[in-house]
């Protein structure tokens, strides 16, 4: 089925900041800013909404490394808020997507006491720093009791790496993302999966049947190597036909990202690619690939961070959009083009009423004209030379 959703991505790297820690922003929690905005979500005909990851990672953590996996309260709200979060996304008319970080996991206690559910260091990479650290409490544990290291990228400092390849970890895992699933949530984005093997995005996604998956595979200019990737989730890619297809993830599109970035506020740079950017490109073999590709222009990651301007407030990286006209810009060629667009929080609600107003006509036209995620492009040539898509 050609995917014709648009999807918004419901947070940014300081939403759980509002009303909350040290350095609060504002009188409501994250999540009572999320229902406030729901009226206008609907408004604007989003599908989705990708939403901050839902596990408790301790005090004052934006969630990307979890503690307490079934543990639903977090910095972003109370369990309370959470789930009527949620609730009013469905009203709205929008799926809600959740951050899945299964790549990696903090400690509860120490280096590696897991708790909700419990994992012992069987559960660890064998590789993992905390084998080695001088602090850590499993320094020189034999490796006969520690996990396997499925990759040669496996290595996130910070963290404990998670073996994927143990039976136990993926039951909890399964069990983690179906006990979402009876929370609210229905489709997943994969953070971090270059450090983990896709395969078992395959088994994630079999057993729990997403309506939407998408993975966070940071490339910014190998197309084959994210292709690959997401080949790799398809249940059984030597197969023929399309049936072992269901399981595959979307990729979001950092190629097309950068190129955009790169050549911001520049039509002209981007008429020399007349059949797409990024992982759009080619109206043949191409059109797998289409409807497997997340297009955008800034995330939580991308986007310069408050505290990192001093005190100011930036909602785009300085390489990429710092102009209003170039975000519009930029938006027209994503909401107009193959793949499935995602919008930044910041600027559909923070940019002003009038950015706001041309991405919501921008969706609607892109609906009204039944653009979807592998729609043909067609271009023609003016006699300036210059592609023009139409």
């Amino acid at each position: 089925m050609n995917d014709d959703r648009v999807m918004l991505q419901g947070f940014y790297w300081e939403s759980m900041r509002h009303n909350f820690g040290p350095k609060p922003i504002g009188d409501k929690r994250w999540y009572e800013i999320v229902i406030d905005a729901a009226p206008q979500i609907q408004e604007a005909r989003f599908d989705m909404v990708w939403m901050p990851p839902p596990s408790d990672a301790g005090p004052y953590d934006e969630g990307y490394g979890p503690q307490q996996l079934f543990l639903l309260a977090n910095s972003y709200g109370t369990a309370e808020m959470h789930r009527a979060a949620l609730a009013a996304l469905y009203k709205a008319g929008a799926e809600p997507v959740a951050d899945i970080v299964i790549n990696h996991r903090n400690g509860t206690e120490g280096w590696a006491k897991f708790k909700f559910p419990e994992w012992g260091p069987w559960a660890i990479c064998k590789n993992d720093e905390a084998f080695y650290h001088d602090d850590s409490e499993l320094k020189g544990l034999p490796e006969a009791e520690r996990g396997q290291s499925e990759t040669p990228e496996d290595g996130y400092e910070g963290y404990r790496d998670i073996d994927h390849s143990n039976i136990q970890v993926r039951k909890d895992i399964v069990k983690y993302l179906r006990y979402l699933k009876s929370f609210g949530y229905r489709g997943w984005r994969y953070d971090m999966v270059t450090r983990f093997d896709g395969k078992w995005i395959a088994v994630y996604n079999r057993e729990t049947n997403p309506t939407f998956s998408v993975g966070e595979y940071w490339e910014h200019k190998d197309f084959a190597q994210l292709r690959g990737w997401i080949w790799s989730t398809a249940t059984k890619p030597e197969a023929e036909g399309n049936e072992h297809l269901a399981t595959c993830s979307s990729a979001f599109d950092f190629p097309g990202q950068m190129l955009l970035g790169d050549n911001k506020g520049k039509y002209e740079a981007w008429y020399a690619h007349q059949n797409g950017i990024g992982l759009t490109t080619d109206n043949t073999d191409g059109l797998l690939w289409r409807n497997r590709t997340v297009t955008f222009l800034e995330n939580h990651d991308t986007a310069y961070h408050t505290e990192k301007v001093s005190g100011k407030h930036k909602d785009s990286s300085a390489d990429d959009f710092s102009k209003g006209w170039e975000v519009e810009q930029a938006y027209a060629y994503i909401l107009t083009h193959p793949g499935v667009p995602c919008v930044f929080w910041k600027h559909y609600f923070d940019w002003g009423k009038d950015l706001q107003s041309r991405i919501k006509a921008l969706i609607n036209a892109r609906k009204v004209a039944g653009i979807h995620a592998a729609s043909y492009i067609h271009t023609q040539d003016l006699a300036r030379k210059k592609g023009v898509y139409g």
